[in-house]
C-alpha cells in the first residue's frame, strides 16, 4: 500500500498510470484524493443484448439483467451452471420457507455453485421480491422469467426484515475476495432466510 502511494505521489519519468477498481468506495481515500477519477458506465441494454447475440450467447436479456448489465460479466455467465440450476435453488428457498427442509439441506444445494456468482442473483431474487410487494404483479423484474415462483414467496415478506437480509448479503459479498467456507456460509444465510420469512408470517 505504501509502495503504491508513494508511486502515486512521485510518479517516474512521463508515467501515467491507470488504476482499475469496480468498487471505488473500498479504496482508501488518500489513494482516491490522488486520482482523477473516470465512471465508466455500463453500455445501453440494446447494445449489450446486440453484443451477446452476436456471440451466439443463449438468452442474452436474461443474462444482461443477471449481471447488472455488464456484457463481459452476462458472457461469463452463460458458461456458469446458475443459469439452468435457477429454479431448483429459489424452489429450496420457498422450500425453506414452508418448512420443507433444513437450512444445512439448502445450504448444501447452494454450496455446489460458484460462491459470488450464486450470493449476486441471491441478491437480485430478494430485490424481485420486494418489487412484487411494493408494485405489484406487474412489476419489472430481473427474474422475470421465475416470476410465478418469486410471486409464491413475496407475499411472506416482510420489509425491514428482509432489507435487512440485503444488507447482510452485501456484507458477506465483501467476504468472497477472502477465504470463505462456502458450506457454513450459505448454512447463515438460509438460517437468517428462514428465521425472517417465520417472522413476517408472524407479523
Amino acid at each position: 500500500f505504501n509502495a503504491l502511494l508513494k508511486t502515486l505521489e512521485e510518479p517516474s519519468g512521463r508515467s501515467v498510470l491507470v488504476l482499475v477498481t469496480a468498487r471505488p468506495a473500498r479504496l482508501s481515500a488518500t489513494i482516491r484524493s490522488r486520482c482523477q477519477q473516470v465512471a465508466i458506465a455500463p453500455p445501453a441494454a440494446e447494445d449489450g443484448v446486440a453484443w451477446l447475440r452476436a456471440r451466439k450467447v443463449r438468452d442474452p436479456e436474461l443474462l444482461l439483467a443477471l449481471a447488472g448489465g455488464a456484457p463481459l460479466a452476462a458472457a461469463a455467465l452463460a458458461d456458469s451452471a446458475l443459469l439452468d440450476a435457477r429454479t431448483a435453488l429459489l424452489r429450496t428457498l420457498l422450500d425453506l420457507a414452508a418448512g420443507q427442509t433444513d437450512a444445512p439441506a439448502a445450504a448444501q444445494a447452494w454450496a455446489a455453485l460458484p460462491f459470488a456468482d450464486a450470493l449476486d442473483w441471491l441478491q437480485t431474487v430478494v430485490h424481485d421480491m420486494i418489487r412484487l410487494r411494493q408494485l405489484g404483479a406487474d412489476a419489472a423484474l430481473v427474474n422475470g422469467d421465475l416470476r410465478r415462483d418469486l410471486q409464491s414467496g413475496a407475499h411472506r415478506l416482510d420489509w425491514l426484515a428482509m432489507h435487512r437480509h440485503l444488507d447482510e448479503l452485501v456484507r458477506l459479498r465483501a467476504l468472497t475476495e477472502t477465504p470463505v467456507v462456502a458450506q457454513l456460509q450459505w448454512e447463515s444465510v438460509m438460517t437468517a432466510w428462514s428465521s425472517r420469512l417465520d417472522t413476517a408470517l408472524l407479523a
